[in-house]
């Protein structure tokens, strides 16, 4: 026999929907969880840019080896000797003839500086590149015949 019960719409006490309480948990939960992926994005985004940097700095060390083998002493990108400047300022000096492009700085701002420096006498003969990196502590990388610990004092090497 058939059941006329099933086919009638139940009344308004039957049915029941969410509460607010519920909806709230189930908005605070999202919250919560969106919340955890954004720190969890922001953190892999930096180490990215680290070990872009990593990469950057292992290019240009390369390279100014190179421009060393061939003329003795490292390019003066800076225009003063031991003075800083950024990366950038390697350009016209290494490229092409010892890198086809200069690696970039992946920022935020500048950081990765070089400095080139030396004695009157020994002018060119060793270098600096500083590295501010995000999920890491700053460091330097020395290189040349002696290298001067002055550059960039409180930051170790790398």
């Amino acid at each position: 026999m058939l059941n006329l019960s099933t086919f009638i719409r139940p009344s308004t006490k039957e049915r029941r929907g969410f509460t607010i309480v519920e909806l709230l948990i189930v908005i605070v939960v999202i919250a919560i969880l969106t919340t955890v992926t954004i720190v969890g994005y922001n953190g892999i985004q930096q180490r990215t840019r680290d070990a872009a940097r990593d990469v950057a700095v292992q290019s240009i060390r390369d390279s100014l080896q190179l421009y060393w083998t061939e003329n003795g002493h490292y390019p003066n990108a800076c225009g003063v000797l031991n003075t800083g400047c950024g990366i950038s300022n390697l350009k016209s000096s290494l490229t092409p003839s010892y890198i086809s492009s200069l690696p970039f700085d992946p920022g935020p701002g500048e950081t990765i500086s070089y400095v080139v420096g030396g004695e009157e006498i020994s002018w060119g003969h060793n270098y600096a590149i500083h590295v501010l990196y995000e999920t890491r502590n700053k460091c330097k990388y020395l290189g040349g015949t002696t290298p001067s610990n002055g550059w960039w004092p409180n930051s170790p090497k790398c």
